[in-house]
């Protein structure tokens, strides 16, 4: 009997360790530690290098930043490695808040300052002060300064045209956009007399009575805006060739805002006419 009984308490006792050890989990530990495992390997696997620019696109964007302006006639490689990689040369240039701007009807690709650029603060700290002065906080009197439009970049230099570029670069755009009318966009090269287009410019500045002195006047004029990129070098045939990057620059926000200056100009001029004539 003793036997009988001294069995059948460690077969209890067996059937009583199997169960706490099937509750428990065999492998329950074993598998949160590779869980665990796997959490710290996977945080400290360090991560991808980023992707290596091309070196195409590298020299096309170090040409863009070089010249400002690519024409597809010039450099058609240049161009062509802009214009078929926008993704690349768009994250090469977000660094330094620029972006690359294509004409693909001209084949022309030129630079710009990006909107809202981080050094963007000038023309922000104006909008503040105008709002302030106005003292409605809701709306901004109707000459406030738009903001973007005092930037200063550090790797663009700003030029401001004088009244007599800005009249000499809407002759040019009158002249360019005649030669689209004929041969279309992006029609071949645009040029004009430079006999003519001088004679267009005295009747708008005067006369000076010297032949010498408003040809002078013209090539000097000529030689700033080809600076910007709208115009070449005068041939040897007195011809001047209009670059497209004119249709850009001289676009009817500029040309409006030229046309707001002359009135502004004449508003301010005949108050002093009517008073000399009254003496």
């Amino acid at each position: 009997m003793s036997d009988f009984f001294d069995q059948r308490a460690r077969q209890i006792s067996l059937d009583a360790f199997k169960n706490i050890a099937s509750d428990a989990g065999p492998s329950s530990a074993e598998g949160e530690f590779d869980s665990n495992l796997e959490r710290l390997s996977v945080s400290d696997q360090p991560a991808p290098p980023p992707r290596a620019t091309l070196p195409t696109v590298k020299t096309a964007v170090q040409e863009l930043l070089r010249i400002g302006v690519v024409e597809a006639e010039a450099r058609p490689r240049i161009y062509d490695t802009l214009r078929r990689h926008p993704q690349e040369v768009a994250q090469a240039l977000e660094p330094l808040d620029l972006i690359c701007r294509l004409d693909e009807v001209r084949g022309l690709a030129w630079l710009w300052v990006g909107q809202g650029y981080a050094g963007d603060t000038s023309a922000e700290a104006a909008m503040q002060d105008a709002v302030a002065a106005s003292g409605d906080d809701d709306a901004p009197p109707a000459d406030a300064p738009v903001p973007g439009d005092g930037w200063s970049h550090p790797l663009v230099r700003r030029q401001r045209l004088t009244l007599e570029q800005s009249l000499l670069l809407a002759l040019l755009r009158q002249h360019y956009l005649a030669h689209e009318q004929q041969a279309g966009v992006g029609g071949g090269v645009a040029r004009v007399d430079l006999v003519q287009l001088g004679a267009e410019l005295a009747t708008h500045l005067g006369d000076s009575g010297s032949e010498a002195k408003d040809d002078k006047r013209l090539r000097q004029l000529l030689a700033t805006l080809k600076d910007h990129g709208v115009v070449g070098e005068v041939d040897g045939s007195g011809y001047v060739p209009i670059r497209p990057l004119i249709a850009h620059v001289a676009n009817p926000a500029t040309l409006l805002a030229l046309l707001r200056q002359y009135q502004a100009l004449a508003a301010t001029t005949a108050p002093r006419q009517d008073g000399e004539e009254a003496a």
